[in-house]
């Protein structure tokens, strides 16, 4: 098996704690902010990324093409936003670089993976980082699900990244990678207010599968978690 790699070292964090550790006290560029189609959703429950880095960054710009969503945010008090892709660099001009350029569970919805990351590139300073999440290639209920047929994807995604994918994309484009996470979110599954009955039912048993999973399986073999987050350079 000629390419078979040792994947080792691999620490779960919490992902918006991990997140908001590397922003308190940075400036920000948080692109996709608007997390489309959840965003109001987000507010009410208090469950915004953007609203959660909001008190703790020295400065926070938001970028997204989600012109409806923008709205939405700045007439809920937010401002620094603007409309651009960051698939395309040359579509946004801030004119400052940024401490940090957070590209938080967006690169699987896009095509022109080069033009986020030179749009990254582009908007920090040389010194700065580029922060991505992204969901787990390598999560244990894909295979499960593909057991009986199914995958769980969000309708709009492109692609699947794996913690070894993503290391060759960013190392052949001249990043440096500084440190790599995993994290796990044990909330997926867990049933809320507006969920119908059967659904409920369905999602019980899944919820407590998952967090035993993450407690047991994941905790001995983090590469199976849902999520990866790395920080580059």
């Amino acid at each position: 098996m000629k390419f078979l790699r040792k994947i080792s070292g691999l620490q779960i964090v919490n992902r918006e704690e991990l997140l908001t550790k590397y922003c308190n006290g940075k400036s920000v560029l948080h692109l996709g902010f608007v997390d489309e189609g959840l965003i109001a959703d987000k507010i009410i429950s208090n469950d915004w990324l953007h609203a959660k880095l909001h008190p703790l960054c020295k400065e926070l710009w938001g970028v997204d093409i989600d012109e409806a969503g923008i709205r939405m945010a700045r007439s809920a008090g937010y401002d620094n936003l603007l409309y651009g892709n960051v698939e395309e660099p040359k579509s946004i001009n801030i004119g400052k670089r940024f401490d940090v350029v957070l590209a938080a569970d967006i690169i699987e919805h896009l095509s022109n993976v080069n033009g986020l990351l030179e749009t990254i590139r582009l908007n920090k300073h040389e010194n700065g980082v580029g922060i991505i999440s992204t969901p787990n290639a390598m999560r244990y209920y894909n295979t499960i699900l593909a057991l009986f047929g199914y995958e769980l994807i969000h309708p709009t995604h492109t692609m699947w990244l794996s913690v070894a994918t993503i290391q060759y994309l960013l190392k052949s484009r001249g990043f440096e990678i500084l440190e790599f996470y995993m994290f796990h979110n044990t909330r997926k599954f867990k049933p809320i207010s507006s969920d119908s009955f059967l659904r409920i039912l369905m999602k019980i048993p899944l919820y407590f599968f998952d967090l035993l999973a993450s407690k047991t399986l994941i905790r001995a073999c983090p590469l199976i978690s849902d999520g990866i987050i790395v920080v580059f350079r």
